[in-house]
């Protein structure tokens, strides 16, 4: 199907084809690659506060920030959920609501360790909730709503990557089409001059495939040549070693029509009298 057209042509819809499938099997894992890097960096990060808060009872507060790190500690024997930051109590409501069901689970399977996220909204809380003694359970959470801009703007810096690389492997690869198509017309119109018997010279300064048939031809042309000129010389030898003959012969034919019509005279001469 693509033969009917050039080979630039050519060229065009296969990287356009090429570009587009690639594009559509990369994007989906990228997406899914920085979303995963994302989460581990979110689990590290709620991880190392967490030690924090543990050993060392060290709980930052920054207020208003998207950053912050909620602490909450859940004592089994006394059924209480305490935090380790001055909240409202509908933010209170709002987290305890996130983690709740996950730490009933664990409690009851003696599970030690879960790390999950959930989505409210348009942000994301990233909670991990470790058993840190016989009694006592860690719950750690934190908001990340700048987790999406953050993937987003990194995937965008990979598509515009994927694009300029794109673009410029496409130039290369239509510069070199390009350079191909020019001595391929040049081949083709000396063979043309040669079928068409005309005078034509060939010079392509090649050393690869192109530059080899372009050699060929020229060897070709010249054999032609060559064989042209031997033909021409054989057939100017031929009508020179004829014309003698020829001459002999005419001069022959001439004398015996001359012994004929001389020979008429005498026999009409010889009747009359």
């Amino acid at each position: 199907m693509l033969t009917k057209y050039s080979l630039q042509k050519q060229l065009v819809i296969i990287f356009s084809i090429i570009a587009i499938g690639v594009l559509a099997i990369l994007l989906p894992i990228i997406d899914n690659n920085l979303t995963h890097v994302i989460d581990n960096e979110m689990y590290d990060v709620l991880t190392r506060s967490q030690n924090d808060f543990y050993s060392y009872d060290f709980s930052p507060d920054y207020a208003g920030s998207d950053k912050q790190i909620y602490h909450f500690t859940y004592n089994i024997n006394e059924d209480t959920l305490t935090t380790a930051q001055n909240i409202s109590a509908k933010k209170y409501q709002i987290l305890d609501y996130v983690f709740q069901n996950d730490l009933y689970k664990m409690v009851k399977k003696n599970k030690k360790k879960l790390q999950e996220k959930v989505k409210m909204q348009d942000q994301t809380v990233y909670y991990q909730i470790v058993k840190a003694d016989d009694s006592n359970y860690i719950i750690s959470l934190v908001y990340s709503d700048y987790s999406k801009t953050l993937i987003n703007n990194l995937k965008d810096q990979v598509i515009d990557i994927f694009y300029i690389a794109f673009l410029i492997i496409g130039l290369a690869l239509f510069i070199w089409v390009s350079s191909l198509i020019k001595p391929l017309k040049l081949i083709k119109n000396y063979i043309d001059d040669i079928k068409n018997d005309k005078e034509s010279e060939l010079h392509i300064q090649r050393e690869d495939e192109i530059g080899v048939l372009s050699s060929s031809l020229i060897e070709m042309k010249e054999e032609i040549d060559r064989q042209n000129e031997i033909k021409e010389e054989m057939i100017h030898n031929i009508s020179h070693d004829l014309k003698t003959p020829i001459a002999l012969i005419q001069t022959y034919a001439q004398s015996i029509w001359m012994i004929f019509i001389l020979m008429e005279i005498k026999i009409h001469q010889w009747m009359l009298f």
